[in-house]
């Protein structure tokens, strides 16, 4: 196992083979496993890189404030990586995007999945399966029990707000439920805080200078939907595309993932 002192901070990294850089930053309800499938396949073409970003994985939280974009750049100098592909699911678009404003010349293009923005507000929509998931975190801090948290997270982001967890193989639902269930306890550890980038990404996605490929899973949320279709309007070079699954995707369907991801890689 390899871990790079970054920051302050011990980041688990995994980096394998040749060619142009391939980094790959996990989603807030997941870790660097959620690229399994992803790092296996680019590694024969590209030096790829995945890893666990502080609190989540085996990368442990340490007090005091961070930020992750920060530490992605840490990361790649220990590395000695000039310039790189960033592909990034939900929490992992959003540090790859603010790392692309912050050092524009370190980015070749970034790839944002089901991706979040720092400084972009929306409301949480009024449903059922939402109010659980309130309920259950409410009850989470009074218990410390995470299980029933974490078991509706993967629901609502893996299976997706429409669909039941039966749409998942075991192997998927299995690896979402151990990997949220490490993400949620980092949640609950108050004495870190992650910084974001300022002025955030969503008051300058004019000023990205590289290509953005916006790839949203069709049963993902309605929130979703907006923020991209809102990245898709006001980014210089993005263009979006919808594949089957909800907000991890490349894990439902690995090989159509993998296939834009390479046509994308392809055109740059």
């Amino acid at each position: 196992m390899s871990f790079a002192a970054v920051n302050g901070a011990s980041l688990y990294y995994e980096s394998a083979g040749e060619g142009e850089a391939l980094v790959f930053i996990h989603a807030g309800i997941a870790d660097s496993r959620m690229w399994n499938i992803q790092y296996e396949a680019f590694t024969r073409t590209h030096h790829a890189i995945r890893y666990d970003m502080r609190g989540y994985g085996k990368s442990p939280l340490v007090p005091g404030q961070y930020a992750r974009y920060e530490d992605l750049h840490a990361l790649l100098d220990e590395l000695n990586i000039k310039k790189a592909v960033l592909v990034g699911c939900s929490l992992g678009g959003s540090t790859a995007i603010d790392f692309a404003l912050a050092y524009p010349r370190r980015v070749r293009a970034v790839v944002g999945v089901n991706t979040a923005l720092t400084g972009y507000q929306q409301e949480w929509e009024e449903t059922p399966l939402i109010q659980a998931m309130e309920e259950a975190e409410e009850e989470a801090e009074k218990t410390g029990d995470l299980s029933r948290l974490c078991e509706l997270e993967v629901q609502f982001w893996v299976a997706g707000p429409n669909r039941s967890m039966s749409v998942l193989s075991d192997d998927v639902r299995a690896l979402a439920y151990e990997m949220n269930m490490i993400a949620l306890k980092g949640d609950f550890y108050e004495e870190a805080e992650a910084v974001p980038l300022s002025p955030p990404a969503a008051e300058r996605l004019d000023q990205l200078t590289c290509p953005l490929l916006l790839i949203q899973g069709e049963d993902d949320t309605e929130m979703t939907y907006n923020r991209l279709a809102y990245m898709q309007e006001n980014a210089p070079d993005a263009q979006l595309i919808t594949m089957p699954g909800a907000h991890l995707p490349n894990m439902e369907h690995p090989a159509q993932f993998n296939q834009i991801l390479r046509d994308f890689l392809d055109s740059l």
